[in-house]
């Protein structure tokens, strides 16, 4: 989901990630495109059973960290996962521990943000209420519930709970996240209004690279993508180039250079970060095939299509989004396109979901009245 990979919330809650547990389980900033992908050998894997809780901690964290880049998703979760689930019973129970509630709280947050991932919110949402039970101000928690009850389209369960977040957060940090929630309540105009306003205060500006990408978001949903440019701009420099953000960052980015025609752009620069991540994301290898239909060329599309056949044979509702866009805009296809955008719909009800469940019935009725 485009909705999803580009969630403000996501990126607040690694900052609060970063509160919770100290300079430790500070994120890494590759130096290099070759150091986008994380590496992972003998020396650095240690065996999970011979791990303190404490060390358990902090490398589930970092993994957590790194999963926000291109192409290390699927493996830093599962590592995450692996390192957590000993933690956890069947029933997804913290198994007791001589730890505060404090740790408690975090672990469950923890766990929870690896089920969010992986879409199970219902679970994840236990998890972060028995979180903010024990711990009313765990920052991490009351984000990550407001992002899931932002995914499941109870926007203003999610406004409520970002105001949870007063005088347990920054205050720039509840005012994204209500903002966030408020783009999403019919008022997208004024809430971009109110984050450029806030993008001049002093605070704001020290944290401006997830704000101004927030800025870029709601300036695209409102059809001025040369203003979201010129936010993204704002946080890519020499020392922070755009290969070394989140693919969060890199799908938006991708998004506001496709709506201003740049397909060459796209093409030359999203290739880069694509061989060197690993893996090739689904969501980077939809977007170089929607720059190449404009040129002769079949690369993309064709490593597109042996990734889609894949989900199919997985029938992997994880990438409904990405498989209803594909049949939308790149291999025309309405049942299909309609069959996933309806199954990406019941999982997930941001406006961007909506709009690609809207287009898909519009591609259904337009055939149905040509036959």
């Amino acid at each position: 989901m485009r909705s999803q990979q580009r969630s403000l919330m996501i990126i607040l809650i690694l900052l609060a990630l970063l509160i919770a547990f100290g300079s430790q389980a500070r994120p890494y900033t590759p130096t290099s495109q070759q150091q986008i992908v994380a590496s992972w050998d003998s020396q650095t894997e240690l065996q999970t059973q011979d791990m303190d809780l404490s060390q358990r901690i902090d490398k589930a964290n970092w993994h957590i960290q790194q999963g926000q880049y291109a192409g290390q998703a699927n493996k830093h979760y599962g590592r995450a996962r692996a390192l957590l689930a000993p933690l956890f019973d069947d029933n997804h129970n913290l198994i007791a521990v001589e730890q505060s509630s404090f740790k408690k709280s975090q672990l469950n947050a923890m766990w929870a943000r690896v089920l969010q991932h992986q879409h199970q919110f219902v679970l994840a949402q236990q998890l972060l209420d028995q979180a903010i039970s024990l711990d009313p101000k765990n920052t991490n928690a009351i984000l990550l519930k407001a992002n899931v009850l932002l995914a499941q389209g109870s926007f203003e369960q999610s406004r409520q709970v970002c105001t949870q977040l007063l005088g347990a957060a920054d205050l720039v940090i509840t005012t994204a996240c209500v903002l966030e929630a408020n783009a999403n309540l019919d008022k997208l105009t004024s809430s971009y209004q109110q984050l450029r306003t806030l993008l001049n205060n002093r605070a704001a500006h020290q944290q401006q690279d997830w704000l101004v990408q927030l800025a870029a978001d709601m300036a695209l949903r409102l059809a001025q993508p040369q203003a979201a440019a010129q936010w993204l701009e704002l946080a890519l420099n020499q020392e922070q180039p755009l290969t070394n953000k989140p693919l969060s960052f890199i799908v938006l980015w991708a998004d506001v250079q496709l709506a201003l025609q740049q397909d060459d752009k796209v093409l030359s620069v999203l290739a880069t970060i694509v061989q060197h991540a690993g893996f090739k994301d689904d969501a980077l290898l939809l977007r170089l095939s929607l720059a190449e239909k404009t040129t002769s060329s079949q690369y993309w599309q064709n490593l597109l299509a042996e990734r889609i056949e894949l989900r199919l044979a997985r029938q992997d509702s994880y990438h409904s989004a990405e498989l209803a866009r594909y049949y939308l805009d790149i291999q025309p296809n309405a049942e299909q396109a309609l069959h996933w955008a309806q199954i990406n719909w019941q999982k997930a009800k941001l406006p961007d979901d909506k709009n690609l469940l809207d287009r898909a019935l519009m591609m259904q009725n337009t055939d149905i009245s040509a036959s």
